[in-house]
């Protein structure tokens, strides 16, 4: 993948003609991108059933910070 390709810490912003309902409306924070795949999250859609420590647990990050005040958004592989 040339460097310049690479969307990693960039936002991706849905165009209004998104036929994709999963993305549709959508502002992506792209956390991860390689030749082997993306990840990304989705920044302007709350999920009050999701508890972010428990996001960030199953990604295998650590915090050494309280989570219980912020609101989670939706996973996007």
């Amino acid at each position: 993948m040339e460097p310049s390709s690479n969307l990693t810490g960039k936002f991706l912003i849905a165009m209004p003609g998104m036929q994709d309902h999963r993305f549709e409306r959508t502002v992506i924070l792209v956390c991860a991108h390689s030749d082997d795949g993306a990840m990304g999250l989705v920044v302007n859609r709350a999920l009050p059933e999701v508890d972010f420590g428990q996001l960030l647990n199953q990604l295998g990050i650590d915090t050494d910070f309280d989570t219980t005040e912020i609101r989670c958004v939706s996973a996007v592989p």
